[in-house]
């Protein structure tokens, strides 16, 4: 085969592979309309310079019998978190020197707060191979950098359908159906009121019983369409709140007791 006709087949190729895994938008989820999988946002990779600290790991070698060699600050930031009201704690004295000791480590500005809490304790680590202690510097700032996520915000705990997260995204369609389901049942369209119902039914049920989305951090926040930024039990709560009135509607429209499938229930997980 020539080179002329081999390239139009590498490209065909390159641009199926490239559609192999769905889009946000590509498989809308339709039933009976389209619902259609946020997208991130259009702010996405872009950075903010804001009120907010990062932490970094302080390890000391551990040289045996109860030595340690001296503190060293690791390079890149092991979380970090924005600070709206702009207020920073004030420092302990319990690592006071262990404090003055390692400050210099980080590009710190004047009025920006470096201190490791006094609620910290040594833990085990490892750098490299080797054995050591570590603990975390806490780095207050007033123009920290951070980076702009899929969810339109530099906050790292928050979470969002537009990210790729599926307990987000069972909400803004549970939310989305009963909307329509109301809708509909006030035009008299029982048939298409049911369809939408039934779906919120098995979103409110699929994550209920799966819990798949939901972030093992405490402090994960979910973003959602229609009811704001939730943490984990009030978009529970709420979720639950909109299967009842999907079920009510199900029924108000023709409907028996609400039947849903595994698949059905696991569908919000899933890219449509």
């Amino acid at each position: 085969m020539t080179a002329s006709r081999l390239l139009p087949l590498l490209v065909l190729f390159a641009a199926t592979a490239a559609r192999a895994e769905p889009q946000p938008d590509e498989h809308p989820r339709c039933m009976p309309s389209c619902y259609h999988t946020e997208k991130p946002a259009k702010e996405s990779g872009t950075s903010i310079k804001t009120c907010g600290y990062f932490t970094k790991g302080i390890t000391e070698a551990d040289l045996g019998r109860g030595r340690f060699g001296p503190p060293e600050v690791n390079q890149g930031a092991t979380q970090g978190e924005l600070v709206p009201s702009c207020k920073f704690p004030t420092p302990g004295k319990k690592w006071a020197a262990l404090t003055k000791a390692t400050r210099g480590a980080v590009d710190a500005k004047p009025g920006d707060v470096v201190f490791v809490p006094d609620s910290e304790t040594w833990g085990e680590c490892t750098v490299g191979d080797e054995p050591a202690r570590c603990i975390d510097l806490y780095w207050y700032g007033k123009k920290m950098d951070f980076d702009i996520t899929d969810c339109g915000t530099g906050d790292l705990n928050v979470r969002c359908e537009g990210g790729g997260n599926p307990a987000a995204r069972a909400i803004n369609v549970a939310h989305f159906r009963v909307d329509e389901a109301t809708k509909l049942s006030a035009g008299g369209n029982k048939a298409d009121c049911k369809k939408a119902a039934l779906e919120a039914v098995a979103v409110s049920r699929g994550l209920a019983k799966s819990n798949i989305g939901f972030a093992d951090e405490d402090t994960a926040k979910y973003k959602t369409l229609f009811d704001g930024t939730l943490n984990r039990q009030a978009l529970t709560k709420k979720l639950a709140e909109l299967g009842k009135q999907a079920t009510a509607l199900y029924k108000g429209c023709g409907g028996g007791e609400p039947r849903t499938s595994d698949e059905d229930e696991q569908s919000y997980h899933a890219r449509w």
